[in-house]
């Protein structure tokens, strides 16, 4: 399923520059093999002085139609959940892989590649905890792709730095989340008090 930030919600002054309007950037994940069709191999790595149609996607008709085909699935998925907002869509463009590649040198536009390597231990050192003393890290490239990822990498995150282990969970039956519900009740009483 494809995520749906409104990116324009995060800038308070957006409204004021941009009455009337907003900006979404849906985002889904897309296998890079789908793409490799439109590749040119020939062209050689991408590098900050060469930026030539290294895709080879550039007036490509079925290119064009693959991207225009997964803008109206974008869409629908948008009207879904904004049905307010049919006929109201002034700018599309569509990224893809290949977009990535050619700006980013990569297929991924954020976080790590998504690959059976990362999932099969290749990433095991991506944990809460670093080498660094007080520097802990969280989001999806902790736990795994996406919102659902980074939330329960925030919760990993938080377990760790609370020192709660197997002990906690298994034995205790305790976990970070119910123990802060708990401590909320817990104030909310003692403010009655």
């Amino acid at each position: 399923a494809p995520s749906l930030p409104l990116s324009s919600e995060k800038d308070p002054s957006f409204k004021t520059r941009f009455p009337g309007k907003s900006t979404c950037c849906i985002i889904s994940s897309a296998h890079p093999e789908w793409f490799e069709r439109f590749y040119d191999s020939k062209a050689g790595p991408i590098t900050a002085k060469a930026r030539v149609n290294q895709s080879g996607k550039r007036k490509n008709e079925e290119y064009s139609e693959l991207k225009k085909a997964l803008e109206e699935k974008f869409l629908c998925a948008l009207y879904r959940h904004y049905p307010q907002l049919k006929g109201k869509v002034d700018y599309v463009s569509i990224g893809s892989p290949l977009t990535n590649k050619y700006y980013l040198g990569r297929n991924d536009s954020y976080g790590l590649e998504h690959t059976p390597a990362r999932y099969g231990g290749a990433l095991d050192m991506m944990r809460p905890k670093t080498d660094v003393n007080g520097l802990w890290i969280t989001g999806h490239d902790v736990g795994s792709v996406g919102i659902v990822g980074a939330l329960n990498s925030g919760i990993m995150t938080a377990m760790a730095i609370l020192n709660y282990g197997i002990w906690d969970l298994v034995v205790a039956k305790r976990n970070v989340i119910e123990d802060l519900m708990e401590m909320d009740k817990e104030a909310a009483a003692a403010s009655k008090e």
